[in-house]
């Protein structure tokens, strides 16, 4: 169970056999109040075992207790796991779950699962297949009626993380405006990247939050590709095309806390994966397009991402640099708060385990995130709170929010029942509708 679900907790209650009340300390509104729900643990199988015990225990670990649609009946370490139907499951009266009996196998790695696919020897292959890079492949699997595929972008989201406020003082910014910062974002083909990386099936967001979560801000400012809107905005910030070749960056030109004649060139950060090469080929091009000259700067993960001072992301030394971040249920506007700044102690309130790399600071913005996450979601406050916060967010552009990652899963060609929810952390949420062949609608 998370600390600090224990720490808020007052009081944990059973008030009758069907009813459970909690009740947080004094001064506690946390809006996710509504899963603070501990996982009971049935003490007339567990209740002999120690809780040392519990974390190694067969029959707490190999044969869980549980009111699923199926019940474990054998577990082979590293091969397979056997389920039964439960007899006892609430929903059998509609006729589920569908099968008697289900069988998990672990293979080793996606060629082979997708070979079992294809051969009829398994149903289903979930998320944790990581079937990405199979996309391609899969869909003419399905367009040769072998396969079914189901995408749904998922919960992790990619960005491209501006320099705002280097831990440098001495060190400038070339992106310390937002009317640069939007004119960034203006110039770079964000749907191509959406397009050609995940099969034309991902979504290009508009702000931290996934445009499917009900506290979306459907309002705020969008950035389509448009260069010569871009290349318009640039001017008027001060970055100036004085030869007219798109070979050649653009020159400051009264740019605040620049001198006249910085060329508006950097490195943009990533990592070594296929992936964010190929994002990191699509921005440069398109920068180009405006006069940007992006250069390339691949790095092994655990080099980007190194704590700071020294870690050139969590150091806060860098100019643009991508990467992802994974939302939960409330919209993570925290991300991008000012105490979330990296930096020395007490100075910075998380010292160089910040979360906001930018350097990003807007004491509204500050506001109407603290009023978000301070509300409960039954009041017009906690929605009005985290759409003004988006709107700001939008604004100002701290980071540019390129795409959303997938969720992909692939089955055999007459399965059904398959729903792959953004919101659930596994496409097995609903397995008991699971189906297929004469079984199907």
């Amino acid at each position: 169970m998370r600390a600090e679900l224990i720490a808020y907790t007052h009081a944990y209650k059973s008030l009758d056999e069907l009813t459970v009340e909690w009740r947080g300390i004094p001064g506690s509104r946390n809006p996710g109040y509504a899963n603070h729900f501990f996982t009971p643990l049935p003490r007339h199988a567990w209740g002999t075992l120690s809780p040392e015990d519990l974390l190694t225990a067969e029959t707490s670990n190999r044969t869980p207790l549980g009111w699923g649609p199926y019940l474990i009946e054998e577990w082979t370490a590293g091969d397979h796991i056997s389920l039964r139907r439960n007899p006892n499951y609430f929903r059998k009266d509609e006729g589920l779950p569908a099968f008697e009996k289900l069988v998990f196998r672990f293979v080793p790695d996606r060629e082979q699962a997708l070979a079992a696919l294809l051969a009829g020897e398994c149903d289903v292959l979930d998320e944790t297949t990581g079937l990405e890079a199979k996309g391609s492949e899969l869909l003419e699997q399905q367009n040769a009626g072998k396969a079914t595929v189901f995408f749904e972008a998922g919960s992790a989201w990619e960005h491209a993380d501006f320099g705002i406020l280097p831990a440098n003082p001495a060190t400038p910014s070339l992106f310390a405006t937002k009317e640069t910062r939007q004119a960034m974002a203006l110039c770079i083909n964000r749907q191509r990247m959406a397009d050609e990386l995940f099969y034309g099936q991902s979504q290009v967001p508009d702000s931290y939050v996934s445009p499917s979560h009900p506290l979306f801000n459907p309002q705020v400012k969008r950035y389509t590709f448009d260069p010569a809107a871009a290349s318009a905005l640039f001017d008027a910030a001060g970055w100036k095309d004085s030869d007219g070749d798109p070979n050649t960056p653009r020159l400051s030109q009264g740019v605040a806390g620049l001198p006249d004649g910085t060329p508006l060139a950097f490195q943009f950060l990533t990592t070594t994966e296929d992936e964010k090469q190929r994002a990191a080929q699509i921005l440069k091009e398109s920068l180009a397009q405006c006069g940007v000259q992006a250069e390339i700067a691949g790095l092994p993960w655990e080099q980007l991402f190194a704590a700071g001072p020294e870690g050139p992301i969590f150091g806060r030394n860098f100019s643009l640099a991508q990467f992802g971040w994974i939302s939960g249920m409330e919209p993570p506007c925290f991300l991008y708060t000012t105490q979330e700044i990296p930096g020395p102690y007490p100075q910075s309130p998380k010292g160089w385990g910040g979360a906001n790399v930018s350097g990003y600071s807007n004491p509204a913005f500050d506001l109407a995130c603290q009023q978000a996450l301070s509300t409960l979601p039954d009041v017009p406050e906690h929605q009005a709170a985290h759409f003004q916060a988006q709107a700001i967010f939008a604004e100002d552009l701290p980071v540019i929010p390129l795409y959303l990652r997938l969720k992909l899963v692939a089955a055999r060609p007459d399965m059904c029942g398959v729903i792959v929810d953004p919101s659930s952390d596994t496409s097995l949420w609903n397995i008991e509708s699971f189906n297929y062949g004469e079984g199907c609608p």
